[in-house]
C-alpha cells in the first residue's frame, strides 16, 4: 500500500467521523435540558417523573449520532483530506499520538417510541412513575498503538534490530435493539430532603457484533534486513457482521440502569447512576479467527537475475497470510458486554424572578471498559443553562476527557405547547480554532410531545 493511499484513506475516515461528533459519554443537550425528560432518563434514570405529569409520550423519534477520536486535531484532518501531505505534517500527526490507546469511536441511537405514566393512590399522591421505550443502538470503537501507525508509514526498516509491538489493536462493534421498562419513585420526602430511586430493565435483541478478545503482534527485523521474525496471537469473533448480514436477531440479553437522586430544598440535586449493566449473548451467524501465539521467520522471496521468482511467490505469500490469519472459527457463541459506566451529576438551580432560572451542572463519568460509549479515561463536564419562562433554554457546556480533550459546546431549546425544537453543538472549539479542536458536531431535535398534567 502506498503511503499516500494509506494516509488519505485514514484521513477521510477520520474526517467523516469527526465532522459528525457528539460527546460519546454524554449529550448535554439532553442531559442538561428539561424539555426532554424521557430522553434525559437515559443518563439520569431517577429523573423520571421529575415534571410531575400524569402521562407523557413523544411521537417523533430522537436521533443521536456521535463520533470522535482522542489523538488528532481537526486542522490535521483537514490537511490530510486535502491531500497536502508533507513529511513534517505526518511526523507531527504521529507525534500527537499516544503510545497506546489511540481511539476512534462511532455510535448511533434512535429512540422510536417513549412514554411514561404516573400511578397515584386515592389521595392523588404518586406511588411510582413508569416508562417504556424502544431504542435502536449502534456503538463501535477501535483502539490501536502508535507503533502500528509508525510501522505502516515508515515500514519495518526503521525498526531494524529491535522488537516492535504491534499489538493492542482492538476493534469492537455492537448493534442491538432495546425494549426498556423503567420505574422511579420517592423513597424519602420530608419537605427538605427528597430521595428518588429508579431502575430501567432492558430486554436486548442483538443484531450484530464484533469483538477482539486478545491481540498480540511482535515484529523483529534483522539489522541487515535478511529476515523478519513474527510473533502472532489473537482471537476475534463476530456475529452477523459478514457478507451474510441480515437485519435479524443474532442474539439476546438483558441490561439494567440504576439511579438515585437526592434533592435538597428544591435547589440542589445530586444524582448517582450506573448505566448499561449487562451483556448480549450472540449465537446466530457467528464466526471468527483465532491464532494461538505462534513465532515464525520470513526470509523473503528468492528471485533470479531476470527478476522472475525462483519459487512460487504466490505460495509464499499465501503461506504467510495463512499463518497470520490463523484458524477460522465457525459457529459457536460469545458474549459482548454493554458499555457500562458510572455517572455522578450535580445540578444547582438559582431562581431569577418568578418565571426564569439559572441552572448550573457538573458531571463526572467513568467507563469500566473501552467499548462504544464507555471510556476508561474519565470525562468531566460543566453546564450552565438559562431558562426563560419555562419555554426557552440557553446552554453553555465546557467539557474535558473521554474521547476528547478540552471542548466547549452550547445549545438552544424551545418548548411551546406540545412542540419541542432544539439546536446545538458540543464542540465550538473546532469552529473557534482548528488547531485546538479535535471534533465538530451539530445537534438538532424536533418533537411532538403529548402529556396530561396532574390534577
Amino acid at each position: 500500500m502506498k503511503k499516500t493511499t494509506f494516509i488519505y484513506s485514514l484521513s477521510v475516515l477520520l474526517f467523516v467521523l469527526i465532522t459528525n461528533h457528539i460527546q460519546a459519554q454524554i449529550t448535554p443537550f439532553h442531559a442538561y435540558n428539561d424539555h426532554y425528560e424521557l430522553y434525559r432518563t437515559r443518563f439520569e434514570p431517577a429523573y423520571l417523573g421529575n415534571n410531575g405529569k400524569k402521562f407523557e409520550a413523544n411521537l417523533m423519534f430522537n436521533f443521536n449520532l456521535w463520533a470522535g477520536n482522542n489523538f488528532m486535531k481537526v486542522s490535521t484532518i483537514n490537511a490530510f483530506a486535502s491531500n497536502n501531505l508533507t513529511n513534517s505534517l505526518v511526523e507531527q500527526a504521529l507525534g500527537d499520538m499516544r503510545s497506546t490507546d489511540n481511539r476512534i469511536g462511532l455510535g448511533l441511537s434512535v429512540q422510536w417510541l417513549s412514554a411514561k405514566f404516573r400511578a397515584d393512590n386515592t389521595f392523588g399522591e404518586e406511588i411510582a412513575t413508569f416508562s417504556f421505550e424502544i431504542n435502536e443502538r449502534f456503538d463501535a470503537s477501535m483502539s490501536f498503538s502508535k507503533n502500528i501507525a509508525e510501522f505502516l508509514w515508515y515500514g519495518n526498516k526503521r525498526f531494524a534490530g529491535q522488537n516492535i509491538n504491534l499489538g493492542g489493536f482492538y476493534p469492537n462493534m455492537l448493534a442491538y435493539r432495546e425494549f426498556v421498562l423503567g420505574g422511579a419513585r420517592d423513597v424519602l420526602n420530608n419537605g427538605t430532603l427528597r430521595l428518588r430511586a429508579a431502575v430501567r430493565l432492558k430486554y436486548l435483541v442483538g443484531i450484530a457484533a464484533a469483538r477482539t478478545e486478545s491481540s498480540n503482534f511482535i515484529v523483529n527485523t534483522a539489522p541487515d534486513g535478511s529476515y523478519i521474525d513474527f510473533s502472532v496471537g489473537y482471537k476475534a469473533q463476530y456475529a452477523n457482521a459478514n457478507e451474510e448480514f441480515s437485519y435479524k436477531r443474532a442474539g439476546g440479553g438483558f441490561g439494567t440502569d440504576l439511579g438515585i437522586t437526592a434533592t435538597y430544598q428544591e435547589n440542589l440535586k445530586v444524582s448517582l447512576s450506573v448505566l448499561d449493566i449487562g451483556s448480549i449473548n450472540f449465537n446466530q451467524n457467528t464466526g471468527g479467527y483465532e491464532r494461538r501465539d505462534t513465532t515464525f521467520r520470513f526470509d523473503g522471496i528468492l528471485v533470479n537475475t531476470s527478476g522472475v521468482s525462483s519459487n512460487n511467490s504466490n505460495n509464499v505469500i499465501d503461506s504467510l497470510q495463512n499463518i497470520i490469519t490463523g484458524k477460522e472459527i465457525k459457529g459457536g457463541s460469545f458474549s459482548q458486554k454493554l458499555p457500562t459506566r458510572l455517572s455522578l451529576q450535580a445540578e444547582y438551580t438559582l431562581p431569577s424572578g418568578t418565571e426564569n432560572a439559572h441552572h448550573f451542572f457538573f458531571t463526572y463519568i467513568q467507563g469500566f471498559s473501552d467499548i462504544g460509549l464507555a471510556s476508561r479515561r474519565p470525562f468531566f463536564s460543566l453546564g450552565y443553562v438559562y431558562q426563560i419562562r419555562n419555554q426557552l433554554n440557553l446552554g453553555l457546556t465546557p467539557s474535558w476527557g473521554g474521547y476528547n480533550n478540552l471542548s466547549l459546546g452550547s445549545f438552544i431549546s424551545y418548548a411551546a405547547g406540545p412542540f419541542r425544537v432544539g439546536f446545538g453543538t458540543n464542540n465550538l472549539m473546532s469552529l473557534i480554532s482548528f488547531s485546538q479542536g479535535k471534533s465538530f458536531d451539530l445537534t438538532f431535535n424536533l418533537g411532538f410531545n403529548i402529556s396530561q398534567k396532574t390534577d
